[in-house]
């Protein structure tokens, strides 16, 4: 088990690389050893804390986008399993999100509630899952698929993204139901565990989110943010089939599919679309009190 927490917020929620530094650094589960920092420190760098304000100062002069915090030696930012604990920040200018993630070692449930009140700024989604169970909902090269003996050639590819054009046909990961996508403003999968934050309010009707029957635990929190545990994250493997249904009935319960879409389309406005919703008016919606329910396992408690 390789848990990791994201959370994502709009651009302009945050501010910049040095500042969101200067903040985890108070609330990390662990002592940072080393660093990396591609503008700042693209080798990488043992970590001081008596420097910690010229790495604050270097890094919002430079207008760095992305850095690595880590707890030990020889630890891959890219790998699915986390041997120590870690932290992301990834600030993707071309969606307008600033992405924070924190790792695991085996075995360490992260305290996701804690640090959402850390930030104190409202985000749009955080999500929990075990990095190296969704390793093949998320492959997109065939010759890891060649690598592992896995069969690939009923799977859909495309040929368009950037990626494609630099490798080759890809394996289109759109069709997985749990595939995790960058789009504007959030980094999204239906995920084991899932907050849906005041500003997804945009894109994901409340009403639906709080409906759906087959979750395990559903809460309407008070800050508006509607916090969904769809399956256990330490289920010994994602690609189940139950789990797969799963996903794919609440994405399209949701509307998953379709915010996604409309967040990655090439004709959305990026000025404007934080005004835009999704229109909802062909879908009967479920008759849902607006009181707060708490729904366990397909029964609803009202507090």
């Amino acid at each position: 088990m390789s848990l990791r927490f994201t959370i994502s917020f709009p651009e302009e929620q945050l501010p910049q690389s040095g500042e969101v530094l200067k903040l985890v650094l108070k609330h990390l589960p662990f002592q940072p050893v080393r660093m990396l920092s591609p503008l700042f420190a693209p080798s990488y760098t043992r970590f001081n804390k008596k420097k910690i304000d010229e790495y604050i100062e270097t890094m919002n002069s430079v207008d760095e986008n992305k850095f690595w915090l880590e707890e030990g030696e020889g630890i891959d930012p890219f790998e699915e399993v986390s041997t120590t604990h870690s932290f992301s920040f990834n600030w993707d200018k071309s969606n307008k999100v600033k992405i924070l993630t924190f790792r695991y070692p085996e075995d360490v449930k992260p305290n996701a509630q804690s640090l959402l009140d850390v930030f104190q700024v409202p985000f749009t989604f955080a999500f929990v899952t075990d990095s190296s169970k969704i390793k093949w909902q998320n492959e997109k090269f065939i010759k890891n698929y060649i690598a592992h003996g896995r069969p690939y050639q009923h799977l859909k590819l495309e040929q368009t993204s950037q990626l494609a054009q630099v490798y080759g046909p890809m394996i289109d990961i759109t069709e997985n139901p749990g595939h995790e996508a960058i789009v504007l403003s959030m980094d999204l999968m239906a995920a084991p565990e899932m907050w849906f934050g005041p500003l997804s309010q945009p894109y994901f009707d409340r009403k639906l989110l709080l409906s759906f029957p087959d979750a395990i635990h559903i809460d309407l929190l008070c800050d508006e943010t509607v916090y969904v545990n769809l399956f256990d994250v330490e289920t010994s493997d994602y690609e189940l089939a139950e789990i797969l249904e799963l996903q794919r009935k609440f994405r399209k319960w949701v509307r998953m599919n379709e915010v996604e879409s409309m967040l990655i389309s090439p004709t959305t406005k990026p000025n404007n679309v934080m005004e835009r919703k999704i229109e909802f008016d062909e879908v009967e919606k479920p008759k849902v009190s607006t009181t707060i329910w708490k729904i366990v396992k397909g029964k609803k408690d009202k507090d």
